[in-house]
């Protein structure tokens, strides 16, 4: 693995805490727009003359649609609201829960890894893309960086290729109309649990078996998360069992050797679905769980469509945003001996040949960059009438001022630590982790306290 430097781990963590900062000052400059603007509507208005009661009277023709002509709200600067209010929520929430559910997995020796479960939250609400994206945020930065011991280049970095075909599977699966039936009904059957279940957990076990073998046999080596004892003497009774029975038919067909590498592949990629089956069932299952009931309004919103059913489509920026996270990643595949790109290269460089086929096909077929837009500004404004009301509570003002107050204290703390210490990195960098990970905890759960109240107001 190439050596990243803590100096620059903890100037990124600085940016990163700069860019909230923005973003939070951004969030307040649009709510004090807003408040202005309602004084100013709400502000007593001069009697109208005679003529001008005769000119209001005539009829006028209306003004065409266009984008000149559009209602107040499309003034809000969308892209950084929904940047605020979408993305620094569930992608940091998807990174978040997959970390946690490493270091469960780690401490417990349990048979459940639950490192996807961010992926499949991050999928649900912002479609496949974005669950590739975040699965590549967690595995290749987050968890590697975070993982304690030694071994995270062949524990954690390698296996972002079957973190992002779990992202791409169940993002394309949730945008499917039987998936929105299946969350819209109030008294969903027992059928209805086990199709979900069924197609989400074993279809996405039976998928990410496939690269997961590969990495295996790649590294040439067992899994780094060691499951429990009595299962792996299980599993490992079963395949030898299997592997004697299929080498001694195939043998006479296509030789020893040959046939000695196909059961070996086909064996490691049974075992794998094995391993994935309970897994990734409880991890897609504590996913929509929280979707449900910790984000109502975005579930409405991204997965349902709104009122107008206007639902989430991701244009061709998003495989272009995927491609650009994933060139590093590519780069440490390719200069690292660990990897042996020269005799791995179509392994490692899978991922490209999906990004292109996205790419081109969302160009095509996709949405175009005007009507993403306006769907955003739509969204947009459906979020501030929503939270509108809660968001004017005094607690909410106090919480959200804190955090703010905390990432400037904390920044200016890091920024003066070199003045004090000379081995500054590793505990800014311990320092950033810690603060930055709570406050982002902080804030999800604010949010989803918000979401819940705003949804209960709605409906009552």
């Amino acid at each position: 693995m190439i050596p990243i430097n803590n100096d620059v781990l903890t100037m990124m963590g600085l940016i990163g805490g700069m860019i909230v900062m923005t973003l939070t000052i951004l969030d307040y400059v649009i709510k004090f727009h807003d408040r202005f603007k309602e004084g100013k509507e709400d502000s007593p208005r001069k009697e109208p003359s005679s003529r001008e009661r005769h000119e209001e009277s005539e009829p006028k023709e209306s003004a065409p649609a266009s984008k000149g002509n559009t209602p107040n709200w499309n003034l809000h600067p969308a892209f950084p609201y929904l940047l605020y209010r979408e993305l620094l929520i569930i992608v940091p929430t998807g990174i978040l829960l997959n970390y946690l559910g490493l270091m469960l997995s780690i401490r417990l020796h349990s048979i459940l890894y639950l490192d996807m479960t961010g992926t499949a939250l991050a999928a649900f609400l912002l479609g496949p893309w974005w669950g590739a994206i975040t699965a590549l945020l967690s595995s290749s930065f987050v968890n590697w960086l975070m993982y304690p011991g030694e071994g995270a280049d062949v524990a954690i970095f390698p296996w972002v290729l079957v973190n992002m075909t779990g992202g791409l599977l169940w993002g394309f699966l949730a945008q499917g109309s039987r998936f929105r039936k299946y969350l819209r009904t109030a008294h969903t059957s027992s059928l209805a649990h086990l199709w979900f279940l069924a197609s989400f957990g074993l279809l996405s076990a039976a998928a990410m078996s496939i690269p997961g073998a590969l990495l295996q046999i790649t590294l040439a080596q067992q899994q780094a998360l060691t499951l429990d004892q009595e299962v792996r003497a299980v599993l490992e009774r079963i395949m030898t069992h299997w592997q004697s029975g299929m080498e001694s038919y195939l043998n006479p067909l296509i030789g020893t050797s040959e046939a000695s590498a196909v059961v070996s592949a086909v064996l490691a990629i049974l075992e794998h679905f094995f391993r994935y089956i309970p897994d990734k069932t409880v991890s897609i299952s504590i996913a929509l769980i929280i979707v449900k009931y910790g984000f109502p309004l975005f579930e409405q919103e991204l997965i349902h469509g709104g009122p107008n059913k206007d639902y989430l489509h991701e244009n061709h920026t998003s495989p272009l945003i995927l491609g650009a996270l994933y060139t590093p990643v590519f780069l440490v595949f390719m200069t690292t001996a660990l990897y042996d790109f020269r005799s791995n290269w179509a392994l490692w460089s899978a991922p490209w040949l999906i990004i292109l086929a996205g790419y081109a096909i969302l160009k095509i077929f996709g949405p175009s960059d005007d009507a993403a837009h306006e769907a955003a500004l739509a969204r947009s404004a459906r979020y501030g009438r929503a939270l509108k009301p809660v968001e004017r509570k005094p607690a909410y003002n106090f919480c959200q001022r804190l955090t703010f107050a905390t990432l400037v204290a904390s920044s200016t703390f890091v920024v003066c630590l070199p003045l004090v210490l000379r081995n500054f990195s590793d505990i800014a960098l311990n320092f950033l982790c810690v603060v930055y990970g709570f406050l982002m905890a902080v804030h999800v759960v604010h949010t989803a306290i918000a979401q819940n109240i705003s949804v209960a107001r709605t409906d009552g």
